[in-house]
């Protein structure tokens, strides 16, 4: 079962394939610039409804579903109350803004900036600690539940009364949905997703205390951590006509890096859909952030922890949809045969080529479904790619982990047999004309900066 981006999807998987997928369009509640919300009500409806159809369209009784599988979207969390199941708001997206003053405010701060220069002095004297390290660089931003969690916390008075009386759960869309399909009987996470939360520390494989203590965070909220794989209950009967164990959960970039079989140190994925997620596996141990990407948890199963770094951009959909807006083409599945129906564009689909330009260096690359923007990717960086055929790699990634867990897949191997390459791209030779369009795209973007203000 996926909850991601802007859909709500679901797969029914097998032996030796993977399903037909059924999904539903997510509803988002954006009642004013910069909020961008889900109604708790609605999302279950949604999710409720999805499973019950494929359910159907499969054939199977549900009493012969083996497993349920969860990848969901990261970071979009909610509070609800322990007894009643009551949220106090709806879902706050990973990409709301609300909280980026906030942010910005805690990273100027005297006090943060003294926390981040102890963590020098720290790093010096540990002989090159990479916690110690990554301290040192840290940055909160708004995609960072640690920030608008807060934001709710001091702008709700009965969340913040009813915390004190322990009366709170705090979870991200994985966390509410088990505790919902377990009719209230666990509420848990696992590291893919509470490590994005900017309330883990990945070093030190628990808590970020100090995070907490600065920010005034309580802990007891929290879920509890468990494998990737592990037992997350099982599925109220009542729902869906029979016991289902769920067997795994796992956020959805980690799920589409696990889909693509990117299971091996030095893989990189990158996923282009309402963000864009450059991704790659850094193996057993955390790497130390540079320039905006920060180490995450990829999975843990059993006693094996898979780590990965990963950098974002929050506007890819966005800008693909502003050229609907525009009339460049009625449907952003269009966009790329309007942009290949002409040998030059005579730059009316810079827009869509922006993403691109945004691309670092990889080695191997695991891309969407906009082959405009794959096949300039692959000039830029002059390397190739392969593109699979999976309809959705997050759903393949959370089938693939429950699939493992209850041995319908003996190991990785078996799961790799499945994948299958639609197309792959080679890269050619930078042409001198793209390095002319780059660099104009960048003097377009300094001559764009900081000409508005709210004051002007």
């Amino acid at each position: 079962m996926e909850e991601a981006r802007r859909k709500v999807g679901c797969m029914n998987s097998a032996k030796r394939r993977t399903g037909d997928v059924i999904f539903a369009q997510l509803e988002l509640h954006c009642p004013s610039q910069g909020i961008i919300e889900i109604i708790p009500e609605v999302l279950w409806n949604q999710f409720v409804t999805t499973i019950k159809e494929a359910i159907q369209d499969s054939g199977v009784a549900p009493s012969d579903i083996t497993a349920l599988g969860l990848s969901t979207q990261r970071a979009t969390f909610t509070t609800w109350n322990k007894k009643t199941g009551k949220s106090y708001h709806n879902f706050i997206c990973w990409n709301d803004t609300r909280s980026v003053k906030r942010a910005d405010s805690i990273n100027n701060s005297w006090s943060f900036m003294g926390l981040r220069t102890g963590a020098t002095l720290l790093y010096g004297l540990s002989c090159g600690s990479r916690r110690w390290e990554t301290a040192s660089v840290f940055k909160f931003t708004s995609q960072h539940v640690t920030m608008r969690l807060g934001w709710v916390i001091d702008n709700i008075p009965k969340l913040k009364k009813d915390i004190a009386k322990d009366l709170v759960h705090y979870g991200a869309v994985d966390t509410w949905l088990v505790w919902k399909l377990t009719k209230g009987k666990v509420h848990a996470t696992d590291l893919s997703n509470f490590s994005t939360t900017g309330m883990y520390d990945v070093f030190k494989k628990g808590y970020n205390n100090i995070h907490m203590a600065y920010l005034g965070l309580p802990t007891n909220i929290l879920p509890e951590i468990k494998d990737t794989n592990g037992d997350y209950g099982i599925v109220d009967p009542e729902l869906f006509g029979a016991s289902i164990p769920i067997r795994a959960v796992i956020a959805d970039q980690q799920a589409a890096m696990f889909g693509q079989c990117c299971f091996n140190e030095g893989d990189i994925k990158l996923t282009m859909g309402t963000g864009s997620f450059l991704v790659i596996n850094t193996g057993p141990r955390p790497t130390v952030p540079y320039d905006g990407a920060y180490p995450l948890v990829g999975w843990q199963i059993g006693n094996e922890m898979t780590y990965i770094m990963e950098c974002n951009d929050a506007d890819t959909g966005t800008v693909v949809e502003w050229g609907v807006k525009m009339g460049f083409y009625d449907d952003p599945s269009q966009s790329a045969p309007v942009a290949e129906s002409v040998a030059n564009s005579g730059g009316s689909v810079s827009f869509l080529h922006s993403k691109d330009f945004k691309v670092v260096q990889l080695h191997k690359l695991g891309l969407d479904k906009c082959r405009t923007v794959v096949k300039q990717i692959i000039w830029f960086v002059g390397m190739s790619s392969r593109e699979t055929k999976k309809s959705s790699n997050v759903l393949s990634g959370g089938a693939f982990m429950a699939g493992l867990t209850v041995g319908i897949w003996k190991d990785r191997d078996e799961i790799q047999n499945l994948r299958t390459i639609d197309t792959t791209f080679h890269s050619e030779s930078l042409k001198e004309d793209y390095r002319v369009t780059i660099k104009a795209w960048e003097k377009a973007v300094d001559r764009s900066l900081d000409w508005y203000s709210e004051s002007s």
